[in-house]
């Protein structure tokens, strides 16, 4: 499934310009093009699937878009009304850049690290400005440890031009951009850069009760626009949903250790913890 993608996504990219939305339904030969109909229109949904986070998320909004519409005619609009009611959120912004807009993003990153903090510059450039000038989107960074571990880190590209600090427990010595390859963007950089400036590590937050059952209050949090993202063991994301009032519902993990980071809405880390679940 990757190497398909791989090869749909380059497909895609050898339309520098067009978008998947078909502006003249005159032409037979672009409501057929290969390029931009079929192979960036399969991109798409499949960057939907990762806005997803969630496999089963995303299989149910294709079944119900399925038995809903079996029969009868369907638009974009239709597809983006579901996504929305699942996912609980406008996507308006994403298929105003992905469907409508034509292009793709390249991303330059810097990073740079001072004990247990790690700062990224991320700066986005767009292929076809005059169209879609930036595509907001999430993007997971793996990060390479000395000791040969590696952690998944997923952040939300907001800003053309975006600072992210993010708390580590040792010494990084490398980073790959987009390792699973989601993302339809263009070649991009990183490399490390001894000029920037790291922040101060993220602060430990405190969350109670430890053990839980059912919900964790988090407190020492800066601000209330955060979401919250719970690891297993493994280093494998098992929940992420937003806290509105700093409670963190538990009730759809299995007892054991967790460990609880939370994102700003920038994308920063705003600090971390352990917890049990009962």
């Amino acid at each position: 499934a990757r190497g398909w993608m791989d090869v749909a996504q380059n497909y895609a990219q050898s339309n520098v310009t067009g978008s998947v939305r078909v502006p003249d339904t005159t032409s037979v030969g672009r409501i057929f093009n290969y390029n931009l109909t079929y192979k960036k229109g399969a991109a798409v949904v499949h960057l939907l699937r990762y806005l997803c986070h969630d496999d089963a998320r995303f299989y149910r909004v294709l079944r119900t878009y399925q038995s809903q519409y079996r029969g009868r005619t369907a638009r974009t609009a239709d597809m983006q009304r579901l996504f929305e009611a699942e996912l609980g959120t406008s996507l308006t912004y994403f298929f105003r850049q992905w469907y409508q807009g034509e292009g793709f993003p390249a991303f330059a990153v810097r990073w740079n690290q001072a004990g247990t903090s790690l700062a990224l510059q991320v700066t986005e450039t767009a292929s076809v400005p005059t169209s879609t000038p930036f595509f907001q989107t999430e993007v997971d960074y793996l990060l390479t440890f000395q000791d040969g571990s590696t952690r998944l880190v997923r952040l939300n590209q907001t800003q053309a031009s975006q600072s992210f600090d993010v708390a580590v427990s040792g010494p990084v010595v490398g980073i790959a951009l987009d390792p699973d390859g989601w993302l339809p963007d263009l070649p991009g950089t990183v490399q490390r850069d001894a000029a920037l400036v790291v922040s101060p590590a993220a602060a430990a937050l405190a969350a109670f009760p430890n053990p839980s059952r059912d919900q964790l209050t988090i407190s020492n949090l800066p601000t209330f626009t955060a979401t919250a993202e719970v690891l297993d063991v493994t280093g494998r994301v098992v929940l992420r949903q937003p806290l509105p009032a700093a409670v963190l519902y538990t009730q759809a993990l299995a007892p054991g250790l967790y460990y609880l980071r939370v994102f700003g809405a920038g994308g920063e880390v705003l600090g971390q913890v352990k917890f049990v679940r009962e």
